[in-house]
């Protein structure tokens, strides 16, 4: 009789720790996919300002660089130590006649 309630016992305890091992495992789950949700928004919305247009490598420690930020087009020039600005472009509205 003993035995048969001990292991009903542990039937119902491997019940609830499974239950409880799910629900962690769904939270979890919940929070890895906010974490990563904000991630990817944050991402986005920094990426759209700044675009890299182009990219030379004059060496293996030098490139040349084309940046689109906002209205200005920039020449850089990096270096393993530096970033030189070459050129500024900006965008100038035409005159209609």
């Amino acid at each position: 009789m003993n035995t048969l309630f001990t292991r009903i016992n542990s039937i119902n305890l491997l019940k609830f720790i499974n239950i409880d091992i799910i629900i962690y495992i769904i939270i979890f789950l919940l929070i890895f996919f906010i974490i990563n949700r904000y991630l990817i928004l944050k991402r986005q919305n920094n990426s759209s300002c700044i675009k890299i247009l182009s990219t030379t490598f004059i060496d293996s420690n030098i490139k040349i660089v084309v940046v689109h930020v906002k209205n200005l087009k920039f020449i850089l020039g990096i270096t393993s130590n530096k970033i030189f600005k070459l050129h500024t472009f900006s965008k100038k509205k035409k005159k209609k006649k």
